[in-house]
């Protein structure tokens, strides 16, 4: 974990800074390319999308794959007034008033999203679907029904998964949330319109055209932390650090056994001289009696071997060679190099693992803009 949390420190480092070119050399065009990015700028300030990367980097490098979506909401936006009495607009059932509505985006999971099996490029698939758990009355609030719907998200958890949980976890899995399933589907030959769906429970509760001006995607930018040749979906480098951070809880575990079991010095008396054992001495520690005429020692406890001791050191130092998080990286002078030019030399290769990620980033929030 502070491995992890000095990478994505690194990797968001800067702040995201939108370019858009011109299309051409005109005033109009050049006019038109500032006016595009001060919408942006503004986007990027009421929607807060640098708490939205970081959340977009975080959940790529644990799972290896990450969404941004975009998508249309409804609900946002600004309120729709009759222009003669100024009166506040409703939907036809009266539910919900009605919005001008507006986009907004999303950062997802690999766990929260699926398209068509087999798929290389989910981006340029005919559909794609997101699941999300909700607490129910806000589901109800969002969609406008009449009545809560049911907590169904329970159905997601076996009854392993389930006991392996800690007690924090399985109080956290008992929370009452509702899946809410919304389905994207671009148009194509077989459905010219496209559709986009929002599924409660067994209701479509709502359901529209494909709301978008494109139609040769979908509405979402994947980034992969290590990319895999023939999927969509990515790996992580993480996946190859679990089993040495396992080996490494497991030996420290072994050691701070061992100092709790044996870390204590035992002195030995005669057992004729017990009942005088403190008199003798008020040193700390637990004293054994002996039967025999020697005089009084000190048991050492045993020494571990020093392989023992600096294996924790290995595996930290094995961990950080994957993750790519070596010395010069988390802001230490290495041994024995002195010189700047070598520093910058061990800086620059330490961000070299970042780097595929970094590009990843900003190309998914290019196409996002």
């Amino acid at each position: 974990r502070p491995r992890s949390r000095g990478i994505m420190g690194r990797l968001a480092s800067r702040p995201l800074f939108f370019q858009v070119r011109p299309s051409g050399a005109d005033d109009a065009s050049v006019l038109g390319a500032q006016t595009a990015q001060e919408v942006l700028l503004g986007y990027y300030e009421s929607q807060d999308w640098e708490v939205l990367r970081e959340d977009l980097d975080w959940v790529t490098w644990l799972g290896g794959t990450g969404v941004l979506a975009v998508e249309w909401d409804s609900s946002a936006g600004v309120g729709i007034h009759d222009p003669e009495t100024r009166v506040p607009l409703s939907s036809s059932d009266g539910k919900r008033r009605l919005k001008t509505g507006d986009v907004c985006l999303s950062a997802l999971s690999i766990a929260e999203v699926t398209t068509e099996p087999g798929t290389r490029n989910i981006e340029r698939a005919l559909w794609w679907q997101k699941c999300v758990a909700l607490p129910p009355e806000q589901v109800k609030e969002m969609f406008g029904l009449s009545e809560t719907p049911r907590p169904d998200a329970g159905a997601m958890q076996s009854p392993m998964q389930y006991r392996l949980l800690t007690s924090r976890e399985q109080a956290s899995a008992h929370e009452e949330l509702t899946l809410v399933h919304t389905h994207y589907e671009r148009p194509s030959d077989a459905n010219p319109e496209g559709q986009a769906v929002v599924v409660v429970g067994e209701e479509r509760v709502e359901e529209s055209k494909w709301p978008f001006p494109f139609t040769d995607r979908l509405n979402l930018a994947c980034t992969r932390e290590t990319k895999v040749h023939g999927r969509w979906t990515g790996d992580t480098i993480l996946t190859a650090a679990r089993v040495p951070q396992m080996a490494l809880n497991q030996s420290w575990s072994s050691i701070v056994e061992h100092m709790k079991r044996a870390g204590n010095a035992r002195g030995w008396v005669n057992q004729a001289t017990s009942d005088m054992i403190e008199d003798l001495t008020d040193t700390p520690g637990e004293y054994g009696t002996y039967v025999g005429p020697e005089k009084p020692f000190w048991l050492s406890p045993p020494q571990m071997p020093s392989w023992w001791i600096s294996q924790p050191d290995r595996l930290v130092a094995f961990i950080d060679e994957q993750l790519g998080s070596v010395e010069v990286a988390r802001g230490v002078a290495p041994r024995n190099v002195e010189s700047g030019l070598g520093l910058s030399i061990l800086s620059e290769n330490a961000n070299t693992p970042i780097s595929s990620l970094a590009k990843e980033d900003s190309r998914v929030w290019g196409r996002t803009a």
